[in-house]
């Protein structure tokens, strides 16, 4: 059982998402990205799990039958928008309470030029 966990299968998420590959989760509920009943909510699903899947499954069985519906029905799946709709979110809701992240991109020139591409 893996008990360490890192970012390696988020920036393949994400990596996903820019070529807009569909993304299907197996995140049964009560495993450590998918909470049945937390203290300040009834369900939480990891933030990169949730908005970045296409589907949410228990097994792999469900999972497969996903991909059987959406290769027959060639549903849309989600692209690029997901990420930058989180980065528009965090410039709006968050980077301004965020004083370290402001205090990093404040001594970092080309940080301060790309930040200012994104408020764009």
């Amino acid at each position: 059982m893996q008990t360490v966990r890192g970012v390696g299968l988020g920036v393949e998420m994400l990596y996903a998402k820019r070529l807009v590959k569909p993304i299907v989760s197996c995140s049964p509920k009560n495993s450590h990205y998918n909470k049945d009943k937390i203290s300040i909510r009834d369900r939480w699903i990891h933030g990169f799990i949730y908005n970045l899947s296409d589907a949410i499954v228990e097994t792999v069985a469900e999972g497969s039958e996903w991909i059987k519906l959406w290769k027959s029905e060639e549903k849309e799946v989600k692209g690029e928008e997901v990420i930058n709709n989180a980065m528009m979110h965090y410039m709006h809701k968050t980077f301004l309470k965020d004083g370290n992240t402001q205090e990093i991109i404040s001594d970092i020139q080309q940080l301060k030029e790309e930040l200012d591409q994104v408020k764009k």
